[in-house]
């Protein structure tokens, strides 16, 4: 360890770790004397849906570190994307945290700075993308869980879904007055039975990349599940 490092290490030894509340500590990106990196709440697997867990996770792996200062007491929302932020009493410690991946809690810690918050966001969104799938021309009464338990069951883990509704599209008709009333009159009436959605699509995320991989690795644009063919595309 570093020697500026391993002097500051062997004080403060009564310090306690503590929970830092987002709304206060971390509004802003770091400040001169809190050094801070960060990680995706995502990026614990096994924690799901355990807030709780995770922070205790963090805050138990660096209790016994005089360094750490503490844990955002709850995610910090950057572009939809939730992060848990750590604060350091040392810009070195910090500096060598950046881009390291942490044996202890299978996740990887990056330098909490603009620059670097909107790029690893950016990569972090690529990846959910080649995990992404996109199903189209599905009536819009037709069972969405019928469709995901095919493909979970068939592909794999299925992380999350997010369902697009879509309208028909009434074409207008050239023709004469008297047609053209009754068409009038004929498009009213389907506008008013069109007020609820026709067709829909499924954004389908997998937990690993492989079942995404597994789809468009061998070909697969269609799914016949019951009585309709399902389009497969990707999500981009």
């Amino acid at each position: 360890m570093n020697k500026e490092i391993q002097d500051q290490h062997n004080t403060n030894t009564n310090k306690d770790t503590i929970m830092l509340d987002t709304k206060n500590e971390f509004t802003a990106y770091g400040e001169q004397h809190n050094y801070a990196v960060f990680t995706f709440l995502k990026s614990f697997k096994s924690y799901e849906n355990d807030l709780e867990g995770v922070i205790n996770l963090i805050r138990t792996c660096f209790h016994a570190n005089d360094l750490f200062i503490g844990i955002s007491s709850r995610p910090v929302i950057i572009g939809q994307i939730p992060l848990l932020i750590l604060r350091f009493n040392n810009k070195i410690y910090a500096d060598v945290l950046h881009n390291t991946f942490n044996d202890t809690l299978k996740v990887t810690f990056y330098k909490f700075d603009k620059k670097t918050v909107n790029q690893q966001i950016a990569n972090y969104l690529v990846k959910i993308d080649k995990r992404t799938i996109k199903l189209v021309d599905i009536e819009a009464n037709f069972s969405t869980e019928t469709i995901i338990n095919v493909f979970k069951n068939t592909y794999g883990s299925i992380e999350k879904v997010q369902k697009i509704f879509k309208k028909s599209f009434i074409k207008p008709q050239t023709t004469s007055t008297f047609d053209n009333n009754l068409n009038s009159q004929r498009q009213q009436r389907q506008r008013n039975n069109n007020g609820k959605p026709t067709k829909k699509q499924l954004l389908i995320t997998f937990k690993n990349q492989s079942s995404a991989d597994n789809i468009f690795g061998n070909n697969i644009w269609y799914k016949s599940i019951d009585h309709i063919n399902v389009r497969i595309l990707s999500a981009n």
